[in-house]
């Protein structure tokens, strides 16, 4: 109870040190230079959507593709998510490599 007492006369005091009115006017300003922010942030897109122009993404998307394609991975543009084939795998990887020891240890037969 004491502290229920305690607590009250607190808050009576925090609320004769507010000046509602000077709160409302700080929100007011807030929300107009909010306003603000907003108009230059749209006009600063809108000036980066000009330069880029209509070509630049599907430059993107097609360098996307080739790069995944180098990769070995499939791209389809507007995909979302994981690629459809996936990296080849450890074992793929040995199997190529052997394959490659095998025709170098030719080459080095046939040169000697």
């Amino acid at each position: 109870m004491g502290a229920l007492k305690g607590s009250t006369s607190v808050m009576a005091k925090i609320n004769e040190d507010m000046n509602v009115g000077e709160i409302r006017d700080v929100l007011k300003e807030f929300n107009k230079q909010m306003g603000k922010q907003e108009m230059n942030s749209e006009m600063v897109n809108d000036a980066f959507d000009m330069m880029e122009g209509a070509d630049t993404a599907a430059d993107a998307d097609d360098i996307y593709e080739s790069i995944m394609g180098e990769i070995g991975l499939e791209y389809e543009k507007g995909m979302v998510g994981p690629a459809k084939k996936a990296i080849a795998k450890k074992e793929e990887q040995k199997e190529e490599s052997k394959e490659e020891d095998d025709l170098e240890a030719r080459l080095a037969a046939l040169k000697m």
